[in-house]
């Protein structure tokens, strides 16, 4: 059985290590497809004139900067 090293120096499987990666790459795939829709519901947000909508707007901004709140 092969191994790679960890970040740790520790070995691990290496069928391990590609489904870590596998999940990982799933993984920003996914947020990158919510961050589109977030940023399409955005637009369509941002032509309502309610300060319900201009928080969610201004929320979602926040968001993305790694802000909360």
């Amino acid at each position: 059985m092969s191994h790679d090293l960890n970040e740790f120096g520790k070995l691990v499987p290496k069928h391990l290590v590609e489904a870590l990666l596998e999940e990982n790459a799933s993984l920003k795939a996914e947020v990158e497809r919510l961050t589109k829709a977030g940023d399409v519901m955005r637009e369509s947000i941002i032509c309502g004139t309610s300060s319900d909508d201009i928080q969610a707007v201004l929320e979602w901004d926040a968001a993305k900067e790694g802000e909360q709140p």
